[in-house]
């Protein structure tokens, strides 16, 4: 056909050359995820000898200018996975001594996976490569035999477990890759399985925590964090109760950093919104119970957050007794009801008889 007549506005933008793109996101289909990558829009699907290479990526490691203005070093260029001898989390990993040009998507991920892990830490390459690993997810490029490489990229994504609290930007992309981790959970290993399902919660409830606007919400998000922390071992045993009856020293291992991820993003509005006060000091008061579970520097912020909830709490009982009515500054609703009950001369003898006393009958029996 003739093509002389087809305007320029026809042809589908190219990826960003700062950016890798696996072969993976090129050929999705734009009317379906159009958001993801922009230069998916007219590929097809099937092998292309024009495709993405593991030499490619290169791009991604070149540092920002600031960088080089100022002299700082360059990280070292890798075209392969590097797995750290003796790293069991690298056992189900192949050798990658293929050829550069792989075919399968399941090669490009565990040769690009290196890569991605590296730069997702990034906050200003994050979400573009997060998306690019839900991609790969929504491909089936994440299989038994190329789960481990990708775990590294959502280990990667974890190493600063607060970033998607305290900057919104950044929680599409975490919840779209995580959930569609999640939903493909049995492609990875039993011991993946289980740190994968932490970071599930960990994700999940501190992000409940952080957008909630009202206190129902909030004590709804901090419920689940709190029943996770009475299943750790208490410091003194309840009455009828044995360490059979809670988590086992490994388990609070794996659990006490998603734990302080959630208390912290729960701590954040405990000086923004009085209705957060009560729900955050029981979180408090159940994480100082179970001290010795923590790690030191853990115990440490907990014991500090506890010494601002007393501070709290006392500054409470001061303003307490400023009135005998209405709500001072910083009270919660219980706090402001209990003053109201406190001044209120209730009785309930006197309600039932219409206000007359009766005491002298009473000392007369």
């Amino acid at each position: 056909g003739d093509q002389s007549g087809m305007s320029s506005s026809n042809r589908q933008p190219k990826p960003s050359a700062s950016v890798w793109v696996p072969r993976a996101v090129l050929q999705l289909d734009a009317s379906a995820n159009p958001s993801i990558f922009p230069g998916a829009a007219g590929k097809r699907a099937g092998p292309d000898p024009e495709s993405w290479h593991a030499d490619d990526l290169a791009d991604l490691d070149a540092p920002p200018a600031s960088a080089v203005e100022h002299g700082s070093p360059v990280p070292a260029k890798r075209t392969k996975l590097e797995r750290p001898e003796g790293d069991p989390e690298f056992a189900s990993a192949p050798a990658d001594d293929g050829p550069s040009h792989v075919e399968s998507l399941e090669e490009e991920l565990i040769s690009g996976a290196g890569r991605l892990a590296d730069h997702i830490r990034a906050p200003n390459k994050c979400i573009k490569v997060a998306a690019m690993a839900f991609s790969l997810l929504e491909q089936g490029a994440v299989t038994a035999r190329s789960s481990a490489a990708f775990f590294l990229v959502l280990r990667a994504a974890m190493y600063d477990p607060l970033r998607p609290v305290v900057e919104p930007k950044f929680r599409v992309a975490y919840r779209r890759l995580f959930d569609a981790s999640a939903r493909q959970r049995s492609a990875f290993s039993r011991e993946h399985q289980a740190v994968l399902d932490v970071w599930t919660f960990q994700l999940g409830t501190a992000l409940e925590i952080a957008e909630a606007d009202d206190s129902y919400t909030f004590m709804r998000a901090t419920r689940k964090v709190l029943d996770r922390i009475e299943r750790l071992k208490p410091d003194v045993m309840p009455p009828g109760k044995s360490a059979d009856d809670f988590d086992s020293e490994e388990a609070a291992r794996a659990w006490t950093p998603a734990l302080m991820v959630c208390l912290a993003a729960a701590f954040r509005s405990y000086e923004k919104h009085a209705w957060a006060k009560p729900s955050v000091e029981a979180l408090v008061k159940a994480a100082m119970g179970c001290r010795r579970q923590w790690p030191a520097d853990q115990a440490r912020q907990v014991e500090e957050w506890n010494q601002v909830c007393k501070g709290a709490a006392t500054a409470r009982r001061t303003n307490t007794t400023a009135g005998t009515s209405g709500r001072g500054p910083g009270m919660t609703s219980f706090d402001a009801d209990a003053r109201r009950w406190r001044a209120a001369d209730v009785s309930i003898a006197k309600k039932k008889s219409g206000g007359a006393d009766h005491s002298d009958v009473l000392g007369n029996l």
